[in-house]
C-alpha cells in the first residue's frame, strides 16, 4: 500500500511541477486525418497538457509526429480503427494519462514505441484487436497502471515483454492471443483481485 502511495504522490508532484511550463488546453481533441494530425504541430509547437481526452481513429493516418508536443494527457487515449498506423512514434513525450488508454483495432500496427516516456496511468489499459502487433515493447517504462491491463485478441502477439516494469494493477487480463506461448514479461507485476489468463 505504502507503494501504491508514494507512485501516486509521485507522479502528483510531477505533474503540477511541469504544468506552469505548459500551454493548458480544456478540451477533447478527435484526429481523423493526417492533416489534424501534422497541424497540430504548427498550432502547438511547445509543450501541451490537454485537459480531456485525445481520439485518433481514420484510415489515412499513418504517423503521429505532429502530437509530438504533447506531454499529458487529463483523460484518456483512444486510438482505433486506423489502417495504416504502423507504431505509435509522436507520442513519446507523453509521460501521464490520467484515465485510460484504449488500442484497438489498428489493422497495421506492430509496435507500441512512441510510449516510452508514459510513467503511470489511473484507469484501464487496455490492447485489442491488433493482429499485427507481436510485443507490447513500448511500454517499457510504464510503473503504474490503476484499474486494469487487458490484453485481448492480438492474434499476432507472442511476447507480454514491455510490462516488464509495471508494479502494479487491480486486475490483468489476457484473452484470444493464439501465439502467446509465455506469460514472461509480468514478472515483477503485484496484482490485487484479479488474474484472467
Amino acid at each position: 500500500m505504502r507503494k501504491k502511495n508514494f507512485l501516486i504522490i509521485l507522479m502528483l508532484l510531477t505533474c503540477q511541477g511541469s504544468m506552469f511550463s505548459q500551454t493548458i488546453i480544456n478540451q477533447d481533441f478527435f484526429f481523423s486525418t493526417q492533416n489534424q494530425i501534422d497541424s497540430f504541430a504548427i498550432n502547438y509547437p511547445n509543450s501541451v497538457w490537454i485537459a480531456g481526452d485525445v481520439y485518433i481513429s481514420g484510415g489515412d493516418i499513418k504517423n503521429l509526429n505532429g502530437l509530438s508536443s504533447l506531454d499529458n494527457i487529463e483523460g484518456s487515449l483512444m486510438l482505433y480503427d486506423t489502417d495504416s498506423l504502423v507504431n505509435l512514434v509522436g507520442l513519446d513525450n507523453i509521460d501521464t494519462i490520467s484515465y485510460h488508454i484504449n488500442i484497438t483495432n489498428n489493422q497495421m500496427l506492430k509496435s507500441l514505441k512512441g510510449l516510452g516516456n508514459l510513467r503511470a496511468m489511473s484507469g484501464i489499459l487496455r490492447v485489442n484487436y491488433n493482429h499485427q502487433l507481436t510485443t507490447l515493447e513500448g511500454l517499457n517504462n510504464l510503473l503504474y497502471v490503476g484499474a486494469m491491463i487487458a490484453i485481448e485478441n492480438n492474434e499476432g502477439l507472442n511476447t507480454l515483454t514491455g510490462l516488464d516494469n509495471i508494479l502494479f494493477t487491480n486486475k490483468l487480463a489476457v484473452s484470444d492471443c493464439p501465439s502467446l506461448k509465455y506469460l514472461k514479461g509480468i514478472n515483477n507485476l503485484q496484482i490485487v483481485n484479479d488474474l484472467i489468463i
